[in-house]
């Protein structure tokens, strides 16, 4: 081992006494010049490797993700129509008409609260009847909210839906394609037992289960007045299910209804209301009496 070393040392020693040699040999002028050169091409490598750094940094900067936030505002929500309707005696069903115009914000928890007020802008409490609730919101939504069977002593003769301040929005990205389609809508006066009825079918067209859907019924006079309103749930809708409905007011009639509007809405950012089916569609019906004040 030592021997080899040692050849290794000698082999060195001798390739700088060839370069020395060599060296000499040339003009002065020249070997100088060489030297130099030699010199400079290692300060001119960092340079060279910086600006190349700093170019391609310069580059990659314009692609580069910056974390930014979703968004940084959103609108309130707004209420288009409100509509507070006399039922009977010192009974009465409040609607109001609420948009989210935010494009592509959405919510899946937004508390609100019908206030009422009299002849004298005071304000009422309710003797008995459901006045809060929560609901959600899909981006860029409009929908209807009921307080039902709201009754008062004191007379109201206005009222209004407030929303709370704390209202969670989030960015969706994209939510599940759910389409319910609601045909054939009649009323009819029933004689026994005695009410105003309506009869339809909604029909989930989606490829999930859901678990609930929310339907609201507007009955509407001459020049779209609003005569009645009332809703209800339906529950385990499956995929391609037509389901038949019948919504009743008993003891009650509307000799002036020329229309009637049934819309449905589900919550599609409720991961646990859908579900993809895995059964054929059926078909079903429930046309037991609806449940109030459901959202």
């Amino acid at each position: 081992m030592s021997l080899f070393k040692e050849k290794v040392e000698i082999g060195i020693q001798e390739a700088e006494l060839g370069v020395m040699k060599g060296l000499v040999k040339f003009p002065p002028v020249l070997r100088w010049a060489l030297i130099i050169g030699v010199l400079a091409i290692i300060p001119s490598y960092y340079i060279s490797r910086q600006i190349a750094y700093q170019l391609w940094r310069q580059r990659d900067l314009q692609y580069a993700l910056v974390p930014t936030p979703s968004f940084s505002s959103s609108l309130p929500i707004r209420t288009k129509n409100t509509w507070l309707l006399q039922t009977g005696p010192n009974q009465y069903t409040s609607v109001a008409e609420v948009i989210n115009d935010n494009l592509d914000l959405s919510t899946n928890v937004a508390a609100y609260e019908f206030k009422f007020y009299g002849p004298n802008q005071n304000l009422i409490v309710p003797d008995s009847g459901q006045v809060s609730g929560k609901t959600y919101f899909l981006p860029n939504q409009s929908k209807y909210l009921l307080a039902t069977r709201i009754t008062s002593k004191q007379p109201i003769t206005r009222m209004e839906v407030v929303f709370g301040s704390d209202i969670v929005w989030r960015k969706k990205l994209s939510l599940p394609a759910i389409q319910l389609n609601v045909t054939g809508v009649k009323f009819s006066q029933q004689a026994s037992p005695p009410a105003f009825a309506v009869d339809g079918l909604v029909e989930n067209t989606s490829s999930y289960e859901i678990g609930q859907v929310r339907l609201v019924f507007l009955v509407f006079g001459f020049n779209r007045q609003l005569l009645a309103a009332s809703e209800r749930n339906e529950f385990t809708l499956a995929s391609g299910e037509n389901r038949a409905y019948k919504q009743l007011w008993p003891d009650q009639t509307f000799p002036n209804a020329v229309s009637v509007q049934v819309l449905a809405d589900t919550n599609t950012l409720d991961q646990g209301n859908l579900r993809l089916s895995t059964s054929p569609p059926g078909s079903g019906s429930d046309l037991s009496r609806p449940q109030q004040n459901q959202n």
